[in-house]
């Protein structure tokens, strides 16, 4: 399919702004998480039988020491919200996460956004996140992960790294409209 000539790519700078946003965000809501759990705080002590913290400090001699299943759920939720936030989200009809949403721009099928279906699934929503993921979480690929970043800002249809292999684009929601997409 040909390209749209009239469709406005977002750049480096507007998606390091919305993606700023979207880690506040996270955070926010992984901060309040930990402050609602039990354990939370500097100064945990010995709670229903178990301890985990004394005085501050962890305590692995402790013949209670055990990590409890509240442990084990605050765990699953630190890594479940940001899964949730950043695949379920672009893979919505709101095609885009919050920060995405306040800058106006829409995460699109690359493929498809030419004939009017443009809202990825979830499954290319998931290779996006993990395809970001993955360089952050190894020591080289934090090396690279500057330069593929600031890659978008020089490409002619400024797609990260992570938007060819989920075969997504990043656009300004106002740039296109379909007859056969009224939603955006």
């Amino acid at each position: 399919m040909g390209r749209l000539s009239y469709v406005t790519y977002a750049g480096f700078w507007i998606r390091l702004a919305a993606s700023l946003f979207d880690a506040i965000i996270v955070s926010v809501w992984l901060s309040l998480l930990w402050l609602m759990s039990p354990y939370a705080g500097p100064f945990l002590h010995e709670i229903d039988g178990y301890v985990l913290y004394k005085h501050g400090s962890l305590n692995l001699n402790h013949e209670r020491f055990k990590i409890t299943l509240l442990t084990i759920l605050q765990i699953v939720l630190f890594l479940v919200v940001p899964l949730f936030y950043y695949v379920y989200y672009p893979a919505s009809k709101h095609k885009g996460t919050f920060g995405k949403q306040m800058f106006g721009l829409i995460i699109v099928d690359d493929d498809q956004f030419t004939s009017g279906s443009k809202q990825i699934g979830l499954r290319q929503s998931m290779k996006r996140y993990f395809a970001f993921l993955i360089p952050i979480v190894t020591i080289v690929g934090l090396y690279f992960l500057p330069f593929l970043l600031i890659a978008i800002g020089f490409k002619k249809r400024k797609r990260g790294y992570h938007d060819e292999i989920a075969n997504t684009v990043v656009i300004y929601k106002n740039s296109y409209s379909s007859s056969q997409d009224k939603e955006i």
